[in-house]
């Protein structure tokens, strides 16, 4: 089996202007690799050039009469794409070149044809009228632009968070941003350079003028140098804005109220009435124990704090509500998922800032791989590096998976209970959309999960999150919150999120419109995740001899039961 690639030569040497399939040749064969680009001569007779190959694997009979119906690879006297961006490369390389795709439906160049003002002039031709997967796939240029020009706003956003440490990072970002784009300019110029001074050169070599055609390639030597130096440098200034703008946090929605944490949370609306009973209300451990319900201690033993074994009828209640609440979300519309349980860094970043992914995820040792702090992760992450038709959106995802998180923080681990843990499961539901319809969804989104409590008999009520309790990625988040009768207050069972585009961006999630390509907008809620879902549930079913009432739309999950009797 040899290596082949269809190339396209766009050579002063060849003038060949149509694809053909090449085959590698043999000295080459160990040193390129399926789906590796690098830098390979190629020539027909006594001509010779040389290109860059993005070479697969194919028959050892190769169609040469140009009517091959795969490209496998290209080859030009200069790169079509950027050969040191490795992010770039890879996408490319696991999305489209290891495959056998139709040419028509790969979003690659297959053609080039001459200039209308030049003959020396080549345009590349492609065949397809979506090139989104040829530009770079970061979500920053726009960003940059608008922080470029509303440098005021930006920094205004930074403050109503109290973030105040990160407004120097707007200056400085700003000031990288230009500096790229000069280094882009001059190796622009430096380029169009070698063009001319190689014909300078042949023109004084066939003058006899050796001397001066040598002046002349070291010019040529020194614009190779500096165009290596700055593409040096541009790397470095590309990798500092990027990681400044992962930091600068998303511009909020307007009508966010303005506090520092938490505690400036603003209640909106209570739905179902509070009730405390005339008799004392346990602590959760202590009801779930009197039905042998949950094992802290050997959970400590076992995997240390923040971990639990439920048991009994504790446990079937706990799956008895995740089978609820799936079919619930399905009723309503959303689509079943069981997501991976793990996912790569790329993902991570992607779906989430860096201060949360430090106070929260769990890595593998040795691998590029993080268990999910929510399915939310994996979910948005299933959308990577894709575009969509507009007319497929709304996506509308409910999914479960365990959720593991190192709580890391002021809050910590609660050694008592469950109500904050290192491992809970969850049933969440999630949203790619169409900007213009995000709000919308937003509120749809929160109403399920107060439907499905209230379904219950839990009263909650919804709280709309402060500017400074709003994680970086968000525009605009609620809680909703049950009601504890033992407490006599309200406490988090669950989080809606309008993200923006901002993961969109992060991850490459583009829908194609009429007028072209652009970001979709990204939410999240969850619909339950016990066991702190539990803790409401049983204190708020109680009864006074220690039973706890099963309410109608569980017994099925539940064999029938309509209460839970206790043991002790």
């Amino acid at each position: 089996m040899n290596l082949y690639a269809e190339i396209i030569l766009n050579s002063e040497a060849l003038e060949i202007d149509r694809p053909f399939t090449y085959k590698i040749p043999l000295e080459f064969q160990e040193k390129v690799q399926v789906g590796q680009i690098v830098k390979v001569p190629f020539g027909m007779g006594n001509k010779t050039s040389e290109g860059f190959v993005l070479a697969i694997k194919q028959e050892d009979e190769v169609d040469i009469n140009f009517r091959v119906k795969k490209i496998s690879a290209i080859i030009t006297n200069e790169p079509v794409i950027d050969l040191n961006d490795i992010e770039l490369i890879n996408f490319l390389r696991e999305k489209y070149l290891c495959k056998y795709i139709d040419a028509f439906r790969l979003l690659i160049p297959v053609g080039i044809m001459k200039g209308a003002k030049s003959k020396s002039k080549k345009v590349i031709v492609f065949k397809n009228d979506d090139l989104s997967c040829m530009q770079k796939p970061e979500g920053y240029i726009d960003i940059i632009k608008f922080l470029r020009e509303n440098p005021d706003v930006v920094k205004q956003n930074i403050k109503n968070k109290f973030q105040d440490r990160k407004l120097p990072l707007v200056d400085e970002v700003i000031e990288l941003d230009k500096e790229n784009r000069e280094i882009k300019q001059e190796v622009q110029a430096l380029r169009a350079d070698p063009n001319k001074l190689s014909k300078q050169i042949g023109a004084l070599m066939g003058q006899g003028k050796k001397e001066e055609a040598e002046e002349v390639k070291k010019q040529v030597t020194a614009s190779a140098d500096r165009i290596e130096e700055l593409s040096e440098r541009e790397k470095v200034v590309e990798e500092k804005i990027k990681e400044i703008m992962m930091t600068i946090p998303n511009i909020i929605d307007p009508s966010v109220p303005i506090g520092k944490d938490d505690s400036e949370n603003v209640e909106l609306e209570r739905f179902g009435e509070p009730v405390v009973p005339d008799f004392e209300v346990p602590y959760h451990t202590e009801i779930m124990e009197s039905f042998d319900g949950i094992d802290l201690d050997s959970a400590r033993k076992v995997a240390g704090n923040g971990f639990y074994y439920l048991m009994g009828d504790i446990a079937r209640l706990h799956s008895a509500v995740i089978a609820y609440a799936r079919d619930f979300m399905i009723d309503r519309g959303f689509t079943y998922c069981v997501p991976p349980f793990m996912i790569r860094s790329n993902v991570v970043t992607g779906v989430m800032s860096f201060d949360e992914m430090d106070a929260m995820m769990y890595k593998i040792e040795g691998e590029d791989l993080y268990l999910i702090g929510t399915s939310e992760h994996s979910m948005i992450g299933k959308f990577i590096d894709t575009t969509t038709e507009e007319a497929e959106l709304p996506k509308t995802l409910t999914s479960y998976s365990p959720c593991f998180r190192k709580e890391k923080g002021a809050h910590g681990i609660e050694e008592r209970g469950v109500y904050r843990i290192h491992q809970f499961e969850k049933q969440e539901m999630i949203v790619v959309c169409k900007p213009e319809e995000s709000k919308d969804w937003y509120e749809k989104l929160w109403k399920n999960t107060v439907d499905l409590f209230r379904s219950m008999d839990i009263p909650v009520r919804t709280l709309e999150c402060c500017s400074g309790d709003l994680a970086d990625l968000k525009v605009k988040s609620v809680d909703v919150e049950a009601w504890s009768p033992r407490q006599q207050k309200y406490f988090e069972v669950g989080s809606c999120s309008n993200l923006g585009d901002a993961q969109a961006r992060r991850l490459r999630i583009r829908v194609k419109g009429e007028n072209g390509n652009y970001f979709a907008h990204t939410l999240n809620n969850t619909v339950v995740a016990p066991p702190r879902m539990l803790i409401a549930f049983l204190e708020n079913n109680l009864r006074e001899d220690g039973s706890v009432a099963i309410p109608e739309v569980l017994r099925p999950y539940m064999g029938g039961k309509e209460s839970l009797q206790p043991k002790k």
